[in-house]
Formats: C-alpha cells, structure tokens, sequence
C-alpha cells in the first residue's frame, strides 16, 4: 500500500503529463471528461504549459465552465456559427435598400427611410449579430492548444480560464477578428452601386433647388415614414429622367429602380448589375468626372479581374488534378512509342506492348508503390493489409496461416498485370516468383515427350511457382534457382499478386513451423499444378492397365496390333512426370 500511494504521488506531481507519458504515436489532446467531486490527478497535470504544474493557482471555478474544442456540442455550434455568417453576408447589403427618395405632391423633394425594412434587417443583423456575441463568449471558455507544448510533440490543452482569455484578447485572429465581422460592414458590388446612385440624385435635387429659391429640399419626411412615394411624381422630376441635363453616369439604370415600388426590383436588379459588371470588368460603364464615381468603376474593374484570375486559377487546378493521369499515360505512351520505332520492332510485339500499357493503366493508374514506400512503416503496413489480405486469404494455401505470417506477405507482395496469350515463364526457365492469381485463368503446359503434352487451367484463386517453396525448405539449401516444370500462358487478362524468391526465403526461414504443419502440407499439394498433373499422369495409367487386365484374352491381340513405339511413348510419359519434391516430410 505505502508503495501504491508513492507511485499515486509521483504522477500527480510530475511536470509531464500522464496521458502523453504513457501513450506512443501521434500526439493525443487531454480529455475534458472528469468526476465533477473528484477531479483526476492525471487532469491536474495536464493543464496550461505556460506556468509550472506546482505553481498553478487555486481554481474557485467548476471545471465544466472550460469547454472541450473537439465536444460534440463545440462541433454543433460551430456549424450554427457557419449558417448565421452566411446569412449575416446576405443581410448585410440590405442596409443600403433602407433609404430611398420621394417627391411630394407640391413638388419638394425628400429622403425617407423605409420604416418596415429597416426593421426587418434590423431583427435579423441584431439576431445574427447575438449569435456571434454568443461566439465571443464561448471564445472566452474554449480551451486552446499552447503553442509551447507543440514544440516537444504533445499538444497540451490550456484549462486555466485566465490564461484562455487572455490568449484570446491578444490574439490578433482571434478576439479582434471576431469584432471586426461582427461589424455591418457592406459586402455586395450591387449595394454599393445602389446607395451612390441614391446620392447623385440627391446632388442633381439639390442643384436643382440651388437655381430656384422656393424649392425647398429636405432630408426628413416626417409624414411618410411608413409609406412608399408615389411612382407618379417621382417619375415626373427632370432628376429623374436619365436624358435630363444631369449626367448620371454609372448610375443612369438605378432612375427607374428608385423610383420602383418593388422592393423585389429594387433588391434584385443592383445585384444583377453587379454580376454583370464584375463578370464583364466594366465594360460597359462609362463614368463621368466625378471622383467618387470614377473610383468606385475602377473598385469593380479591379475586382471584376481578381474574380477572373481565381476563377482561372481554380479551373487551372481543376483541370490539372483530373489531367495528370491522362497526361501522364499519353506521355509514357509516347516514350513507348519512340522506343519501339527505333529499336523497328516488328507489328506483333507493338501490339502486346500497347495492349499491356492500356491494361496496366486501367487496373493500376499510376504506381502507387512509390508513394506508399514512402509512408511510415506502421501506416504502410495497414495500407498493404487492407489492400492485400482480403486476395491473399482467397488463395487456399493461406487460409490456416496466422496473422503474424499474412502480415509478413501484406507487406512484401507485389501487384502483377498480364495480358492475353502471355507467356508468364516457359519450361525449364529459373522461377523467380510465386504468383497468386486474382482474376483470370492460366493455362499450364508441360512436355511428356516430343508429340505430348499435360495441360490444365489454374483458376482464380491458384498459384504457381510453388517450386520455390521445395526451394526454400530443401534442407542443405541451394542457391540455385529451381526450374519451371511447365510453361504458364495467359488465356485472358489476368491480375496477381507475385510474392519473389527472396521474400519467400525470408518467410520460410521465419515461420519454418508453420511450413512443417501436416494441414498445410496435403493444402500445397493439393492445389500445387506440378502435384495436380503427375497424379493426372499416373492415375490416366493406372486407369488404362486396369482396363487392359478386364479385358482379359483380347489383349494379346490389341498388343500384336500396337506398335512398340506406342507402348514406349506411354512409360516414358509416366517417367517423365517426375515426382515433385515439396520437402515437407
């Protein structure tokens, strides 16, 4: 017990913290989860790197107040955070919409406020705008990684609401960017465009009133608060005539917009001007000399070509992510096609050059080897078995092998193509792989004599090469390569996965065990080619010297009719087929 309590001590009092101390891989943030009686000792030492975990100061606070950034209730909120934004950039620009003209009967003219929609955007910026004060405030109990503790590897969440705040206020993209969206800050082209055409008519009214002295222009129209002007007189003022005296400029379509009773058109047409203008750089305006004018056209020609140039370059990405792999085949197919013009091979071998191309590339693309080599070990190890184990474990000869040995082949298997009526490898060639057929059939031939042959087919899910493994076990060992007994060829379209001589070597020398396992034995000769066609052999002639014998008396005269070669082309096809030595007695 007194030993227990020591070790309890040592962790509650250590500088590092507990969980990064007795976990490996990549760094774990500290959990918020604890017993709101009882708080862990391991959570005592997980707070802020700033100060030593000795010198901590006393919380008088709960510890629930300080949230946990990765919370599914964080996450929820940030989604909310997201909508009220989006809609905080839609409710924006209808600030501009609020004012608006209005000529009286009598003929004086005025600027009103639209009563009923500022109102109505007002409700929303406000609702909006609690939202994200709302933000602020959780800002305030957010915990926050310390830059200090990313130094050693081992993210540290900050508990310390003292030290979360003022992490916050300092922070220039944290506190005083969340004031500065929180602010009505316009953000359409159309509104803007708007608002300034509201102006100019409201300079053309008052040059107007400055050349009569009984007019008299006021900028408050107490009596129409929550009406809309009538369209009638507006449109009868010479200010509101676009062929007046006054140059409008840029501004010559917002007249009859202003003198719109639609809210609809009076929203939506800015807009349409707006996209139409940054969509064209301005090409059709033609401003006058006013200043403010001329440089609210160069603002949207200016903006109309950094739009462009993002559309280009995102476009420009777009198109390169879904080109480089047509790009890169149409390259490589062009070296191929070089090589094989100057090196005048013949119409054939062009052929099957071309038709391996196009099939490798449409079941592979790109070698992915290269860059999965690159990986951790760890990382491509799991890559390897998630792509690998499922087709290595439909080869019967794996079933009954531990994951410790699957592992093993995951990693060091490599991924084959072949193409119709090729030859994998040709009798009596040196096998230098094993080869685990996925999809595709293989046809296996092997010479019994000059005029006969044993054939069969090696459907998915077989193997061959297997001489490798009686290679490998073979006890003193040889260096030399063993040869092929058949000739391997491809009767259509075929993937495998190929296992080399040294990677089996390797295996075997590790796992001999498992290779001596009397199941594993009868499963390789089961589904070995070489076993399979020297029992096909010797059973075909059993089954014929059976027959011989029940036939009895007509033999004798079978056999004087047979010539003798005859008789010799069979023994020689059974001693041919030599028995294949697997070395696993």
């Amino acid at each position: 017990m007194p030993q227990q309590s020591d070790s309890h001590n040592d962790i509650s009092t250590s500088t590092e913290c507990y969980t990064c101390g007795t976990q490996v891989g990549i760094p774990v943030f500290h959990s918020t989860t604890c017993d709101g009686k009882c708080q862990p000792d391991w959570q005592a030492s997980a707070g802020s790197s700033l100060f030593p975990i000795q010198t901590h100061p006393n919380y008088n606070y709960c510890p629930d107040k300080v949230l946990d950034p990765r919370s599914v209730l964080v996450k929820r909120w940030n989604r909310v955070l997201s909508v009220a934004r989006g809609m905080a950039l839609a409710v924006d620009p209808l600030f501009f919409y609020v004012f608006s003209l209005h000529v009286g009967e009598g003929g004086a003219p005025c600027v009103y406020l639209d009563a009923q929609l500022a109102a109505i955007v007002t409700v929303l910026r406000t609702c909006v705008d609690a939202v994200h004060l709302c933000h602020l405030w959780l800002q305030f109990r957010m915990a926050y990684v310390s830059r200090e503790s990313l130094v050693v590897g081992c993210g540290k969440l900050v508990w310390d609401a003292r030290a979360i705040a003022r992490h916050y206020l300092l922070s220039l993209r944290g506190f005083w960017l969340d004031v500065f969206v929180i602010l009505p800050i316009p953000q359409v082209t159309g509104g803007c465009w708007y608002a300034l055409a509201t102006q100019r008519i409201i300079s053309c009214l008052q040059q107007r009133c400055e050349t009569n002295k009984y007019c008299d222009i006021s900028f408050s129209c107490s009596n129409i608060h929550h009406k809309s002007p009538s369209p009638l007189t507006m449109k009868n003022s010479l200010c509101m005539d676009d062929d007046g005296p006054f140059s409008y400029g840029i501004y010559a379509p917002a007249l009859p917009v202003v003198s719109s009773h639609s809210m609809a058109d009076t929203i939506l047409y800015p807009i349409f001007w707006g996209l139409l203008n940054l969509s064209s750089f301005g090409n059709e305006l033609e401003p006058t000399s006013n200043l403010v004018e001329v440089m609210f056209s160069i603002c949207i020609v200016l903006c109309g070509l950094t739009l462009f140039t993002l559309l280009i370059g995102n476009i420009q990405v777009s198109l390169n992510v879904v080109t480089a792999r047509k790009k890169k085949m149409q390259l490589r197919r062009c070296d191929i096609q070089w090589w094989m013009s100057r090196r005048q091979l013949p119409s054939g071998l062009r052929r099957r050059v071309r038709n391996f191309e196009r099939q490798r590339w449409a079941i592979m693309g790109q070698d992915e080897l290269d860059w999965i080599e690159e990986l951790p070990e760890g990382l491509r190890r799991d890559i390897k078995r998630y792509l690998c184990l499922d087709l290595i474990k439909k080869v019967p000869l794996f079933h009954n092998l531990g994951d410790l040995i699957l592992d093993n082949m995951c990693d060091r298997v490599k991924p084959l193509v072949y193409c119709k009526d090729e030859k994998i490898i040709r009798e009596g060639d040196p096998v230098q792989r094993m080869i685990f057929i996925v999809h595709g059939r293989i046809k296996r031939s092997q010479s019994l004599s000059k005029s006969k042959a044993a054939t069969s087919v090696i459907e998915p899910g077989g193997f061959l090469g297997d001489e490798l493994l009686s290679w490998c076990l073979r006890r003193p060992f040889i260096d030399r390569l063993p040869a092929s007994s058949a000739t391997f060829t491809c009767n259509e379209s075929v993937q495998a996965f190929g296992l080399n001589a040294n990677h089996i070597l390797y295996i075997t020398d590790h796992f001999r065990y498992k290779f001596a396992d009397e199941k594993l034995k009868w499963t390789a000769r089961y589904y070995s080619s070489n076993w399979r066609t020297w029992a096909a052999v010797n059973i075909q002639f059993a089954w014929r010297k059976y027959k011989m014998r029940e036939r009895g008396p007509e033999i004798n005269l079978e056999m004087s009719n047979r010539s003798f070669e005859d008789w010799l082309k069979r023994y020689a096809a059974v001693f041919m087929s030599v028995r294949p030595h697997d070395h696993l007695e």
